[in-house]
């Protein structure tokens, strides 16, 4: 997440990396569902990165 927000910060992106901090374990559990092969849920990491950026 810290490359998340450092890689946001350049392209001028705002990104609430309090909200990130604060819900960690669920930033965690989310991107891991994303990533697996057989039925990926995307839904959830996409839905706590939009809330990130649009929390501003």
């Amino acid at each position: 997440m810290r490359f998340a927000g450092l890689f946001a910060n350049a392209k001028g992106i705002l990104l609430n990396s309090k909200l990130l901090r604060d819900h960690a374990n669920y930033v965690r559990n989310s991107l891991v569902l994303y990533c697996v092969d057989e039925a990926p849920e995307k839904e959830h990491f996409l839905q706590i990165m939009t809330d990130a950026i649009n929390d501003f």
